[in-house]
């Protein structure tokens, strides 16, 4: 009884997080290598949604508004690369 207990829970647990990761969707994408570092979320334009401030590997540092992911900025240092 306790195993079958035990397998209940974890279909559950399994049937949660795919219900979450079914969700989930790509909010930007690099043609580079990719994101450097973890986001930073702050409110950049005072609506009181955290906005999105990342770096990528190509040395541009984008800020993303955290309604709609549309870019709010992005600075790139040029000629030059990032690594951590």
């Amino acid at each position: 009884m306790v195993r079958f207990f035990a397998e209940v829970c974890a279909l559950r647990m399994l049937l949660a997080y795919l219900r979450v990761w079914a969700q989930a969707r790509a909010i930007y994408r690099s043609a580079y290598k990719g994101v450097m570092t973890p986001p930073v979320l702050v409110d950049l334009t005072g609506d009181g949604v955290d906005d999105i401030v990342f770096a990528d590997y190509n040395s541009t540092v984008l800020a993303l508004d955290g309604q709609t992911y549309s870019t709010l900025w992005n600075f790139t240092y040029p000629h030059s690369e990032t690594y951590a």
